[in-house]
């Protein structure tokens, strides 16, 4: 495979897949990394790269939520009707 997160739609996927390579003694050749087997200094690399792939994955929804609302808060218009605040700080 080319990039390790072309593998599946998310990590767990990924984990679940490479794993079960692993347990069939099959090692995974990921050409921007190397060759990953079933070593404990693979398996502790495997790990790593999975978990920093978890929080790119987080952070881009993060990220994706934070513009959802940002554009929702925007397209919100006041009512007339709407109490105002008696004081405005600034």
């Amino acid at each position: 495979m080319t990039k390790f997160d072309c593998l599946a739609r998310n990590i767990r996927e990924v984990l679940e897949i490479v794993q079960s390579l692993f347990n069939r003694r099959i090692k995974v050749h990921i050409l921007n990394i190397g060759l990953i087997d079933t070593t404990p200094t693979d398996q502790l690399t495997f790990t790593i790269l999975g978990q920093s792939l978890h929080l790119k994955e987080i952070s881009l929804r993060a990220e994706l939520i934070n513009e959802s609302i940002s554009t929702l808060a925007k397209s919100i218009k006041p009512s007339k009707n709407a109490l105002l605040p008696k004081y405005v700080l600034s």
